[in-house]
């Protein structure tokens, strides 16, 4: 695996520095959780609040891999019970899902006067 990001990379390093420490551990990846309750900045609460005030910007080429909050319990509640030690669980749905396709669903509700989704400004 090679990280694409200094905080992939920092990540990594850490999962690595538990793995020589000896300590019993499991390591869980998730992907980007989504459901109620989300912050106000990430992208599932952020989407529907910009589109009403007619501003929708994010990074071009951004991509999410996504993964219910419900299913990420599911998910841990398994490997609890399974009583793994010393693995790397990846646990997401396996699909980077890119930012455009997640405004997808709310794009009809798009006021008249707002122009098309910049991709200049982050989200």
């Amino acid at each position: 695996m090679t990280p694409h990001t200094p905080h992939g990379t920092h990540k990594l390093a850490l999962e690595e520095q538990l793995r020589e420490s000896g300590a019993d551990h499991l390591i869980l990846r998730l992907g980007h959780l989504v459901g109620p309750y989300n912050r106000n900045h990430q992208l599932t609460s952020a989407l529907p609040r910009r589109l009403r005030n007619g501003v929708v910007r994010w990074h071009g080429g951004a991509t999410r891999v996504l993964i219910h909050v419900g299913d990420a319990m599911t998910v841990i509640d398994r490997l609890l019970e399974a009583d793994l030690q010393a693995e790397t669980v990846n646990a997401a749905s396996g699909f980077a899902v890119p930012v455009e396709d997640s405004c997808a669903p709310w794009s009809r509700t798009w006021p008249t006067w707002a122009s098309a989704p910049s991709t200049t400004a982050g989200f």
